[in-house]
Order: C-alpha cells, then structure tokens, then sequence
C-alpha cells in the first residue's frame, strides 16, 4: 500500500494505491486512486511572499529530497541537497533544524523543517546563518551606540550647569 504524491502522466498527483490478491488466481489487483494537486500556483504565492530576515525563504521538498515548491520556480522537480540518510533522519524525527549548504555556495544555510506525512512532504523555512546570527547583534550594536551617545549628551548637560554653577556668582 502507498499514500503521498506521485508523478502520473507528467501531473504531480496525491495519490492512494493498494494491491490485493485476486481470489482463485495468481494474479494480483491493484486498487489506485489519483488526484491532481490543484491550485498549486496559490501555494506559490503564499510562499513566496513571506521572508525570514532578509533573504530567507520558505519551501516544500519530497522525502526523495526533491523540490516541490520553491521561490524560484525553476528549482521545482531538482534535488535539495541531502542525501538519502539525511533524509530518512529527518523523516524519522519529524521536524527539527538542520545546516547545510543548499546551493553549494559555501555558505550555511539554517533550515527549520516539519515533516507531513499524509503528503510525504516536508515543509521547510531556510535562513543562511550569516543573516540570522548578525541580525541580533546589529540590533544590539544600534542600543549600545545610542546609549553610549545619550551618555554623552546627558554628561555634557551636567558638566555645563556644574561649570555654569560656579561662574555667574564669580562674573557677579
């Protein structure tokens, strides 16, 4: 028996099928029942549209560990990147985190996955660890920066009334 998503007549298909023994024979029945997946375009769309920091993007890829949905849409149908033990792994856990390179690029890539097993699908969030690591300390670089200058500012006023303090009554 199998139940996911396979390629029937060169349409992405959900799909169900089970074989059984045909009473009296030595043949075999196979009871098969295929429906197109429908709308995918508006998938796309919701996918495409969100980001994660500036570059990050999220994706869908079959447990063979091929694209099923993807920013660029030309990447559909070719490998993610892992190999088979990789993926058996992830399937088993269900979902977790990951590194790796998915363009070959030499940079590391963060990808947050959850595994849907009625579609035999993994939906995917991909971040590379540049961004995600440096987005927090900019952040934090920006508030010490301020503070450091509202510092000043504020010691530079207290200096003045200090300095002002004891010259109007010697100028008197």
């Amino acid at each position: 028996a199998y139940r996911g998503r396979l390629d029937v007549l060169g349409t992405q298909s959900l799909v169900v099928y089970h074989p059984m023994a045909v009473p009296g024979s030595q043949g075999q029945l196979v009871i098969f029942v295929g429906i197109p997946e429908k709308d995918i375009q508006s998938l796309r769309n919701l996918f495409t549209k969100k980001t994660f920091y500036k570059t990050g993007y999220s994706y869908c890829f079959g447990s063979k560990g091929k694209y099923v949905l993807h920013q660029q849409a030309d990447k559909e149908g070719a490998l993610v990147g892992l190999d088979s033990t990789q993926l058996a792994d992830m399937k088993t856990t269900g979902k977790g985190l990951i590194e790796f390179d998915p363009d070959q690029s030499g940079e590391t890539t963060w990808t947050y996955y959850e595994y849907y097993a009625p579609y035999d699908l993994f939906v995917a969030i991909s971040v590379k660890e540049s961004e995600f690591m440096n987005a927090p300390m900019n952040s934090i670089r920006n508030v010490i920066g301020i503070g450091f200058l509202l510092a000043i500012v504020v010691g530079l006023g207290g200096i003045y009334w200090q300095i002002r303090s004891v010259t109007v009554p010697l100028t008197q």
